[in-house]
């Protein structure tokens, strides 16, 4: 653990942390509209035509 580390050694955080953090946090966006998503298709079963099949 980056955080963790850097703590206990009183030094600051690697270059490697900030990359990181933007990447979690670059996903973190899609990821939560996608379960947004899911649970409003939960709650509202909307009828989806695909291929031509209910």
């Amino acid at each position: 653990d980056m955080a963790r580390h850097a703590a206990a050694e009183a030094t600051a955080l690697p270059p490697g942390f900030d990359r990181l953090y933007r990447v979690w946090f670059a996903f973190g966006f899609p990821a939560f509209f996608a379960v947004v998503a899911i649970f409003w298709l939960m709650l509202t079963k909307p009828t989806i035509m695909l291929l031509g099949l209910n």
